[in-house]
């Protein structure tokens, strides 16, 4: 059973493998963020909510407290970090939702990217 989903467009695109496959550059990057969103997909919310830490060749690592962080302006809205990139997602029950992937480049989430996921959410939910 898919425990999550991606957004797409309406012409069909899947936008979060999109940006991995065409945006981010370093292929250990690329492995990293492709890992989480299978690991959630074959676990759902709980992977997301539980004390896993991933510990990989280039050093990096999550944790709960990172990865589950509430969103103050959109209560709705999640983030999981890794690095500089960021995927913003909801859930409904244990299915994941995710809405959009960018590249953090500032201290706070961009309001540009973070209206992009709102949307996106409230047409999922």
């Amino acid at each position: 059973m898919e425990m999550s989903y991606h957004f797409e467009t309406s012409g069909g695109k899947d936008v979060i493998t999109d940006f991995i496959n065409t945006k981010v550059d370093k292929a250990s990057d690329r492995a990293i963020l492709t890992k989480i969103l299978e690991d959630t997909n074959n676990h759902g919310i709980t992977f997301l909510q539980s004390n896993i830490v991933y510990i990989c060749p280039n050093s990096y690592k999550f944790d709960t407290e990172s990865l589950t962080k509430n969103m103050k302006k959109a209560p709705r809205v999640f983030e999981v970090k890794y690095s500089d990139y960021r995927i913003l997602y909801t859930y409904k029950g244990e299915i994941v939702y995710f809405l959009h992937i960018f590249h953090k480049k500032t201290n706070k989430c961009p309001i540009k990217e973070l209206n992009k996921a709102i949307k996106r959410a409230r047409e999922i939910i």
